[in-house]
């Protein structure tokens, strides 16, 4: 089995630089692999229903590190959401400070962004409270 998994982490390498610059760094991706690679084989080890065994090891190291970059993906997506949120928050803050003379409500964010007062109340505290909101939206535990 040792000599199975050597023979193979050259082309582990190879595969991570086909994946490189996609958000997961280049070390993640071989070590992911060869992680893949040690259970690929361990799996194969008597199975005589693969002819090819080449082939599947490659596809099973190619998978893992697909779904690395896709998880990867799936957090920026999600950082990202939350910072465009935070930000349109801090926007809307200052555009109704300025048409109202005054700090705006949680109500008044929430009819202005059409985003929910608790999804507001998150993003508050999210923003380190770095977000302002008028008198008239305390909570009723706080009150």
């Amino acid at each position: 089995m040792p000599d199975v998994i050597e023979a193979h982490l050259a082309r582990v390498i190879t595969l991570a630089g086909r994946y490189r610059g996609r958000g997961v760094p280049l070390e993640d991706l071989i070590q992911e692999g060869n992680l893949e690679l040690v259970t690929c084989v361990n799996m194969l080890l008597g199975n005589t229903e693969v002819v090819d065994y080449k082939k599947a090891i490659d596809h099973a190291v190619r998978s893992r590190m697909i779904e690395l970059v896709d998880e990867e993906l799936s957090v920026s997506d999600q950082v990202s959401t939350v910072l465009a949120k935070v930000n349109l928050l801090l926007e809307a803050t200052h555009i109704l400070a300025e048409e109202y003379g005054r700090i705006a409500t949680i109500e008044e964010l929430s009819e202005f962004t059409h985003m929910g007062q608790e999804e507001i109340r998150m993003y508050v505290d999210l923003s380190l409270n770095n977000i302002e909101l008028g008198k008239g939206d305390m909570r009723k535990d706080e009150q």
